[in-house]
C-alpha cells in the first residue's frame, strides 16, 4: 500500500482544495473498505506527547466507527500507554519504534506528520484542533463534537475516593491547577498561581490540588495539596473529582477535557479554538494583540526586553489573577456557569 501513502500525503498538501480531496476520496474509501475483516491500521503518533494522544484519539474514535471491520493498532511513546487501556476503539497500543512504519502494515498514518503539515500552511491562523486537522485528513463525516475517550476504571475511582478521605477532603470544592506545561514559555508564573490559593485561605469549603509529577510545592498555607509522583492514572481519577481544572496548553488540559471537567484555560501562545473549542472551558488571556504568537521554544517573546531569556511570555505574565478567581467562583458557586467564553 506505499501507492496508498503516498497519495494520502498528496492529498495532506492540498488539504484546502475541495477539488483535489474529491480527486481522491472515492479511492480511499474503496481501498480501506475494501480491507479485510481484522486487518490493521497503524497509526504513529512518535513524538506527541500526553495532549496530542488524548485529541488524537478522537480521531480514531471516528475512524473506527467509520470503518469498524479494521482493526486499530496505535503506537506511542511506551510512558503513555496507560492512556489507552480500557479504550474499546484502539485494539491494540505498544511503543513506538523508530522505523516501524516500514513493517508489514496494509496502512500506515504518522499524525505527527499529519498535524504539522498542517498547521504550517495555516500558521499563525491556526483555529482547528487536531481531531478536526486528522478528520479532514482521513475524510471522515464532520462531526459536532470532536470527542476523545478516556475510561477511569471503578477501582481507580476507590483509590482516589481513599486518597481523598485519608485527608478529609471528600466534602471539599476541589480545584485542580496544571502547574506547568512540557514548554516552560508556555507557563503562567508560579507565584501568580500561589496568590490564587491565598486568595481562597478564607473559604473553608475550596481546596486545591496542585498537579505536577517533577516538584512537591510548599506554600505556606492549608487549602491545598500538592500532587506529584503519582501515574498517569492516578491523576486522572483526582482530577474526575474536580470541580475545574486551571492550566495552561498541558497534557492536563485535553485530559480535563475528554473527562468533561470545567477548564479555565490560560493561554497566549496558542488559541483557545485550537485547543478547547469542543470543551466545557473559561478562556482567559492577557489583552496583547500578539496573541497567539505560536512561538517555539528557539524563539524569544517579542514583547520582552531581555534577549537572552527565552522561557518567559509577556502574554503569560500579563493574565490577571483577578480573572482567574473570578472564573473559580463562577464554577464553583454555580452562578450560570456555561464555561463557553
Amino acid at each position: 500500500m506505499q501507492y496508498l501513502k503516498n497519495n494520502r500525503r498528496t492529498i495532506s498538501k492540498e488539504i484546502n482544495s475541495i477539488e483535489s480531496r474529491s480527486q481522491y476520496s472515492s479511492d480511499i474509501q474503496r481501498v480501506l473498505f475494501a480491507l479485510s475483516p481484522g486487518t490493521e491500521v497503524l497509526f504513529i503518533e512518535a513524538v506527541g506527547n500526553m495532549g496530542d494522544i488524548l485529541a488524537s484519539i478522537g480521531s480514531l474514535r471516528n475512524f473506527k466507527e467509520r470503518y469498524m471491520h479494521l482493526s486499530l493498532v496505535f503506537a506511542i511513546q511506551e510512558k503513555f500507554l496507560p492512556l489507552i487501556e480500557n479504550n474499546r476503539f484502539i485494539t491494540r497500543g505498544f511503543g513506538y519504534t523508530f522505523g516501524m512504519d516500514t513493517y508489514d502494515y496494509a496502512v500506515v498514518f504518522d499524525l505527527s506528520a499529519i498535524c504539522s503539515e498542517w498547521e504550517s500552511r495555516n500558521f499563525p491562523d491556526i483555529t482547528e484542533t487536531r481531531p478536526e486537522i486528522l478528520n479532514k485528513y482521513l475524510e471522515l463525516p464532520e462531526k459536532e463534537k470532536y470527542t476523545s475517550f478516556y475510561q477511569v476504571s471503578e477501582n481507580e475511582k476507590r483509590v482516589a475516593d481513599q486518597f481523598l478521605k485519608e485527608r478529609n477532603l471528600q466534602d471539599k470544592k476541589l480545584v485542580g491547577i496544571a502547574l506547568k506545561s512540557a514548554e516552560l514559555y508556555k507557563d503562567y508564573p508560579i507565584e501568580k498561581y500561589e496568590t490564587v490559593v491565598r486568595t481562597f485561605q478564607d473559604r473553608k469549603e475550596v481546596h486545591f490540588l496542585i498537579f505536577d509529577q517533577s516538584i512537591e510545592v510548599t506554600w505556606p498555607y492549608k487549602n491545598y495539596t500538592s500532587i506529584y509522583g503519582l501515574n498517569i492514572r492516578e491523576v486522572a481519577a483526582l482530577l474526575q473529582r474536580c470541580s475545574c481544572l486551571i492550566t495552561v496548553d498541558s497534557g492536563l488540559l485535553h485530559l480535563a477535557g475528554v473527562l468533561i471537567i470545567p477548564i479555565i484555560f490560560l493561554y497566549g501562545i496558542s488559541s483557545w479554538e485550537a485547543r478547547t473549542k469542543y470543551y466545557k472551558a473559561i478562556n482567559i488571556s492577557s489583552k496583547l494583540d500578539c496573541i497567539p504568537c505560536w512561538r517555539g521554544k528557539d524563539q524569544r517573546c517579542k514583547k520582552l526586553s531581555e534577549k537572552d531569556i527565552m522561557h518567559r511570555s509577556a502574554c503569560m505574565e500579563e493574565i490577571k489573577v483577578a480573572e482567574i478567581t473570578e472564573a473559580i467562583l463562577e464554577i464553583i458557586d454555580e452562578r450560570g456557569c456555561t464555561c463557553s467564553r
